[in-house]
Formats: C-alpha cells, structure tokens, sequence
C-alpha cells in the first residue's frame, strides 16, 4: 500500500493548494495562523485510532491550520495518542 502514503498525502494538501493559488491572485499584507486540534471519534479497530483519556473517547486527533479569514490551509490527521 505504498501509494495510500501518497494519495493520504495529497488528500491532506488540497485545502492549502486551494488557498495557495488565491494568496497568488491576491496576497494579503499579513498572515495570521491559527493551529488547533480536534477530536474525531472512531467506532471499532481503525488504524491509528487510540483511546485519548483528555476527550475520554477512542479517536484520532487531527490538527488544523487556519488562515485569518478563516481558511484552512493545512490539516494532518494524527493518531489518537498524539497530543498538543
């Protein structure tokens, strides 16, 4: 399954390919970003899926990167045990 890293991959950078081309038509003076993490519940044996004891659930905890309109530009999806 080499190639599911890759479409994973690329799946995971079509937010920030979208907000890369607008910032090219129209750059902005200053960029603000905002990093935030999240809960994503799971249901069964997922891959990377733990149980996180700070949201008492199994999960995965993905991370964002937003924009200061509010874009996301970037997100990772992290195995459950991740923090921060």
């Amino acid at each position: 399954m080499a190639g599911a890293g890759r479409k994973t991959s690329a799946l995971a950078d079509l937010p920030g390919q979208w907000i890369d081309a607008v910032h090219k038509r129209r750059s902005a003076r200053v960029v603000v970003l905002d990093m935030d993490s999240s809960e994503s519940p799971t249901y069964g044996e997922q891959e990377g899926s733990a149980y996180n004891g700070h949201f008492g659930c199994t999960c995965y905890h993905p991370l964002f990167l937003f924009n200061q309109l509010g874009d996301l530009e970037r997100s990772a999806l992290r195995p459950g045990t991740s923090f921060g």
